[in-house]
């Protein structure tokens, strides 16, 4: 009897460790969960940003362009001013 009881009791024991662990796993997995997703919600917030810097490029980019193509057209409109002007002189000039 004692060396069954003996046997009971090591069984106890490492019943007892074994739910020990698997009560230490479960908090240790609660844990990794936690930070697991304050990880996401770091990366998201990354990757929001990441994307408002992108637009903010992009929109940079598009009214520097814009910017040189304005630049552009006034410069072919003085061009056609004085083109205009030289040919307003010439036919002053033909009406003499």
């Amino acid at each position: 009897m004692t060396d069954l009881s003996e046997k009971l009791k090591e069984l106890e024991e490492k019943t007892n460790r074994i739910i020990a662990v698997c009560s230490d796993l479960k908090n240790k997995t609660r844990l990794l969960e936690e930070e697991n997703q304050r990880l996401k919600q770091i990366i998201n917030k990354q990757n929001r940003f990441s994307e408002q810097t992108d637009n903010r490029g992009k929109t940079k980019e598009a009214y520097k362009a814009f910017i040189d193509t304005n630049k552009e057209k006034i410069k072919t409109k003085q061009i056609i001013n004085e083109m205009m002007r030289e040919i307003d002189e010439c036919l002053l000039l033909l009406d003499k």
